[in-house]
């Protein structure tokens, strides 16, 4: 019997591959009637797929057997279609609820803890969406603090938080992780001492230690005594130092303390009577405030008893003793220093200590109460309830808790008075204008000890200051005798001043630069506003001599006045910054002790003193822009030579040496512009001046009369008496010595022993006495 090849469709693997997939996502109420379909498409194919057998009963079952398939078939699709239909219109609905859901109110960062699944927990279910990846938000970090741009940190940290919405009481815990340096150091500071209370209070404190503003803390510059560098740096050195029960180790009475880090042999232990209360573990707490705690508002004048526009002064009485009292709106609160209260005897109520932090950053104690206190003013009477506050100045403080008893009130602090209604009539008090010191009497004296007002006691005389340089008298061409006198007629014109600039001459001063420099330019000083007519003066008066002249040069260097011997003022210019780049002059400038040996055997001296002697040598024309300077006045360059050049002494030295060298060293010395004339007698002084003179009219340099002297037994000369005795030191310099205040640093020991190093030579074995003090400058003295 031949059998009938017929078609049956076979599902291919990959039919086979989907339909396992999907049925391992049919919930389980439709997988019992897919597995029997499953069960008789099976067996369906495994009978078919057997070698045929010559049956005559399997070639008839083959036709109902295809009809059979292709109904089982059918089935199936239409059972995979309204699953699928099921399951697509279930994600649609799910995709839409998601749609509408409110976005996420953290973004996606890492918890603190992450979440752990419960033991014997099955997976969880993903569903694989088609719909777009959501929008990943960055992860921020909290910025680090440094003590630096305290603002832009603030605002940094308030907008990471506001982003992550982390609550205000955790906002500290978090901030301690993002100190560092300085601020670390003050952070734990402030955390040891429980001054961190809130984020607010933490924020203002901190912008007021590392904000603008902390570079004008006027009570931090008061205790400076020891401070290198700024008052931020000063202040920040305390703080990493400071601990708790910290007790400074005990001064040595030494002439000077040099500056020694803190070391193991001065380490200390904490006083465990300093802070009765140990600070609890955890999170800063602000602490409960006393239960009879009020908040106080103290102003400056009210603190420190000083005379205010705002405040008014008037004179009180309690229990007829006088008493000072303060009316002040600035306060709230009625306050009266304790020790009134001991001296006029009042009943005080002990109250619970607690403190008050007032407007100058002070932190004042209140001690007691003293209720209905019987108060008059100017023959007025009140009963006023006052706190027991240690202010300075006043006696009694009335704020704001007693006005606001008095109703309405008018006050005119022009006057100053302040008026109001007071049991049915009209009252008016007057303050003070002023307040007019007095002569204290013994009485007044007793009571401020008794009271313990005194902070301090002074003694004040009036004195006649001191000079070293007493005025001289006039002196003219006719106070010598009469040969010396006719020679000095003979040059008189050299005592004048002089009316043009001096003349051009081979060594002019010139300004050699250092090469690939740019022009100085310097900003201006500021000078005390009594200086100012001065500065103008001089400036006038060097217009009108044509000295200097006005300028367009890119150079500028600030200028400064410098008081004479004689009380006038002489015009220098800072040229710190130009001679910084100038070539230097290596001219041999002399020194005073081989000056003075040529004096031996001389009897007769004569001292002449040039008028402004570096401003009688021209400056190279080449170089005049190169000495412009700055004022309010205007832009000036000097066409003479200024004072504060670094080659001014050498050029200065080199044409004294130059126009007097024929007489050098027979008779004259020349030390830049003080000319001695040394001789054994009358006759030959004369000539020796003479020739002196001669030289200096020639040349066209002036002498400045009172400042000369001639003729004389003795004369001063580079800090010494010269006579025919020989050296002397000034007795002047020698008051100066004596009277010289006890060096208490390094800078006054060095500048004593300077002083006193240049009369060396008249004090046997000075280098072992001085031995002591030169030993202290040396470095680690005290170690």
């Amino acid at each position: 019997m031949r059998i009938k090849q017929i078609s049956i469709p076979i599902p291919s693997c990959r039919s086979f591959h989907f339909f396992s997939k999907f049925w391992s996502r049919l919930p389980s109420s439709n997988r019992e009637e897919t597995s029997n379909c499953y069960t008789l498409i099976t067996g369906a194919f495994i009978s078919f797929l057997m070698p045929p057998k010559p049956n005559q009963a399997l070639e008839e079952a083959v036709p109902g057997l295809t009809e059979r398939m292709t109904e089982l078939h059918t089935l199936l699709e239409q059972r995979c279609e309204a699953i699928t239909s099921t399951f697509t219109s279930a994600i649609a609905d799910l995709q839409q609820q998601l749609r509408q859901l409110p976005p996420p109110s953290l973004p996606p960062s890492p918890p603190f803890f992450p979440s752990v699944p419960p033991p014997n927990s099955p997976p969880p279910f993903h569903l694989q969406l088609p719909s777009p990846s959501p929008l990943k938000l960055p992860k921020l970090h909290m910025p680090s603090f440094d003590g630096t741009q305290a603002l832009d940190w603030i605002f940094q940290a308030e907008q990471y938080f506001s982003y992550y919405h982390i609550p205000s009481d955790h906002r500290l815990d978090m901030v301690a992780f993002c100190m560092t340096g300085e601020a670390l150091s003050w952070f734990k500071w402030m955390h040891s001492n429980r001054q961190l209370t809130s984020w607010e209070a933490f924020t203002r404190a901190l912008k007021l230690r590392f904000g603008p503003s902390t570079y004008d803390n006027h009570q931090a510059t008061l205790f400076k005594l020891r401070q290198r560098g700024s008052v931020a740096d000063f202040q920040a050195e305390f703080e990493r130092k400071f601990s708790p029960g910290h007790r400074c180790r005990a001064k040595h009475l030494l002439l000077l303390l040099p500056e020694d880090d803190d070391s193991a042999e001065h380490s200390f232990e904490p006083n465990p009577g300093l802070f009765a209360l140990p600070s609890p573990p955890g999170r800063l707490l602000p602490p409960e405030p006393p239960p009879d705690q009020v908040h106080f508002q103290l102003s400056n004048a009210a603190i420190a008893g000083a005379n205010s526009p705002r405040v008014l002064c008037l004179c009180g009485f309690i229990r007829e003793h006088s008493v000072t009292v303060l009316i002040d709106s600035g306060s709230s609160h009625n306050i009266i220093q304790s020790r009134v209260t001991e001296f006029v005897g009042l009943q005080v109520t002990p109250t619970p200590s607690f403190p008050v932090l007032v407007g100058n950053g002070e932190s004042l104690r209140c001690s007691g109460f003293c209720a209905e206190v019987p108060i008059t003013l100017q023959s007025h009477k009140f009963s006023i309830s006052l706190y027991l506050f240690p202010i300075h100045g006043a006696d009694v403080l009335l704020g704001v808790q007693w006005l606001s008893t008095l109703g309405p009130f008018l006050s005119d602090y022009s006057v100053p008075s302040i008026q109001f209604y007071h049991n049915g009539g009209l009252i008016t008090l007057s303050g003070n204008r002023s307040v007019t010191p007095h002569f204290a009497s013994f009485a007044h004296i007793q009571r401020f000890l008794h009271t313990n007002s005194i902070e301090a006691l002074y003694y004040l005389s009036i004195q006649p200051a001191p000079t070293t340089h007493p005025q001289r008298p006039t002196v003219t061409l006719d106070s010598y005798p009469p040969d010396l006198s006719a020679l000095l007629h003979t040059f008189h014109h050299l005592f004048q001043l002089p009316q043009n600039l001096p003349p051009p001459r081979p060594q002019d001063h010139h300004i050699h630069l250092l090469p690939h420099h740019s022009p100085v330019n310097i900003k201006p000083y500021r000078y005390p506003f009594v200086q100012k007519d001065v500065m103008s003066n001089l400036i006038s008066e060097m217009l009108r001599e044509g000295i200097i002249r006005p300028s367009t040069s890119p150079f500028s260097s600030p200028v400064l006045l410098v008081k004479r011997k004689d009380g006038t003022w002489r015009f220098c210019v800072d040229y710190r910054a130009l001679n910084s780049i100038t070539v230097k002059d290596r001219f041999p400038i002399p020194t005073v002790d081989e000056l003075l040996d040529e004096l031996h055997g001389a009897t007769i001296f004569s001292k002449l003193d040039l008028h402004s002697g570096y401003h009688q040598i021209r400056v190279a024309p080449d170089d005049v822009h190169k000495t412009a300077f700055h004022t309010v006045d205007g832009h000036f360059e000097f066409l003479v030579m200024p004072f504060g050049l670094s080659n001014a002494p050498a050029t200065f030295q080199a044409v004294m040496n130059e126009i007097f060298q024929p007489l050098l060293p027979r008779f004259v010395l020349v030390f830049f512009d003080d000319i001695l004339i040394y001789s054994t007698d009358w006759s030959s002084h004369l000539t020796h001046l003479g020739e002196v003179l001669q030289v200096l009219s020639i040349h066209k340099f002036f002498v400045k009369l009172s400042k000369c002297s001639f003729a004389v037994a003795s004369v001063e000369y580079l800090g010494h008496i010269i006579s025919a005795a020989g050296l002397a030191a000034d007795p002047s310099k020698l008051r100066v010595m004596v009277d010289w205040p006890t060096p208490t640093s390094l800078a006054a020991l060095r500048g004593f022993l300077g002083l006193t190093g240049y009369y060396r030579h008249f004090v046997r074995h000075y280098a072992s006495i001085a031995a002591p003090l030169t030993d202290l400058l040396r470095k680690q003295a005290f170690s």
